[in-house]
C-alpha cells in the first residue's frame, strides 16, 4: 500500500509546483508593475517639485527686477518733485524780499497812505502762507 501511495503522492508534485510556479510569475509581475508605477510617481513627484523650483526661482528674478524698476522711477519722481518744490520756495522768496522792498519804500514815502500799504500786507502775507505750504510739502517728501 505504500507504493501506490508514494506513486500518488510523486504523480502530485509536478502539478503543484506548476501551479505554485505560475503563482510565483504572477506575484513577480504584480510587483514589477508596481514598483513601475511606484517609479513614475516618484519621478514625477520629482520632476514636479523642480519645475516648481525652477518657476519660483524665475518669479523672484523677475519680481525683483521689477520692484529695482519701481524704486528708481518712485526715487527720481520724488527727486524730480523736492526739485520743483525747492525751486518754487525760491521764487516765492523773492516774491516776499521783493514785496518787503516795495512795503518799506511805500512805508518811508507816504505814511498817510494806508490803503497801499494795506495791499502790501495782505499779498506779502498770502505769499508767506504759500512759502509755508511748500515748505511743508517738502518736508513730507523727505
Amino acid at each position: 500500500m505504500h507504493s501506490v501511495e508514494t506513486e500518488t503522492d510523486t504523480s502530485a508534485i509536478p502539478p503543484r509546483r506548476a501551479k505554485s510556479r505560475k503563482r510565483w510569475i504572477i506575484l513577480l509581475t504584480i510587483v514589477l508593475w508596481l514598483a513601475l508605477i511606484g517609479g513614475g510617481l516618484y519621478g514625477g513627484h520629482t520632476y514636479m517639485m523642480q519645475l516648481r523650483e525652477q518657476w519660483t526661482a524665475e518669479i523672484n528674478a523677475q519680481t525683483a527686477t521689477q520692484l529695482d524698476a519701481v524704486q528708481e522711477q518712485y526715487e527720481t519722481q520724488i527727486s524730480e518733485l523736492r526739485q520743483d518744490l525747492t525751486e518754487q520756495i525760491e521764487q516765492v522768496d523773492q516774491q516776499v524780499n521783493a514785496l518787503n522792498e516795495l512795503l518799506a519804500f511805500a512805508k518811508d514815502s507816504t505814511d498817510t497812505d494806508t490803503d497801499t500799504s494795506n495791499q502790501l500786507y495782505t499779498q506779502l502775507d498770502e505769499l508767506k502762507k504759500q512759502l509755508e505750504q511748500l515748505e511743508q510739502n517738502l518736508d513730507v517728501l523727505k
